[in-house]
C-alpha cells in the first residue's frame, strides 16, 4: 500500500460526520482549531489541506483553503475552496471582515458608487469628507 493511501486512511478514520456535513477532525488540533496529522515524511500538515489535495487536486500557488462552513476542524472537501488570502480574510469575521460587509459609514450614509471615496484604500464617505473639510475651511479663517 503506498503512503498517500495509508494517509488519506489514517485521516477518514479520524472524523465524525456531523448533520451539517462537516468531517469533524477528532485528531490532534492547534490552538486555533485546525486538525493536524502526520504525513508520511513525519512533517505536521493541516489535516484540510490534505483532504482538498486528495479530493480536488493541488493548491494553486497564491492560494489558500477557505472553510466556506467557517468549521475549522471541518475537512470536508465539499465545504473547503482555494482562494487568495484577500478572499478568505474578506469571507471571514475579523476586524477587516466587518468594516468590508459594513452598508453605511459611522454617521450612517449610504456607501454608494456616488458617495464613497478610495483613499489609500480604505472608503471614505464623501458626505463626510465634504463636511470635514468644510469645518476646515471654517476653522482656519475664524483664526
Amino acid at each position: 500500500m503506498n503512503h498517500r493511501k495509508q494517509l488519506i486512511e489514517r485521516l477518514l478514520s479520524k472524523i465524525d460526520i456531523l448533520p451539517n456535513g462537516c468531517w469533524q477532525w477528532m485528531g490532534s488540533k492547534d490552538t486555533r482549531g485546525y486538525g493536524r496529522i502526520r504525513d508520511f515524511n513525519s512533517k505536521i500538515v493541516k489535516a484540510h489541506r490534505i483532504s482538498y489535495e486528495y479530493y480536488c487536486g493541488d493548491i494553486p500557488i497564491g492560494r489558500e483553503i477557505d472553510h466556506l462552513c467557517r468549521n475549522h476542524s471541518c475537512i470536508n472537501p465539499e465545504h473547503l475552496e482555494a482562494v487568495s488570502h484577500r478572499v478568505n480574510v474578506l469571507r471571514g469575521v475579523g476586524i477587516a471582515a466587518n468594516y468590508a460587509k459594513r452598508q453605511t459609514c459611522s454617521n450612517g450614509h449610504l456607501f454608494s458608487s456616488n458617495n464613497t471615496l478610495i483613499e489609500n484604500g480604505a472608503r471614505r464617505c464623501k458626505i463626510c469628507r465634504t463636511e470635514q473639510l468644510r469645518r476646515n475651511y471654517l476653522n482656519r479663517r475664524v483664526k
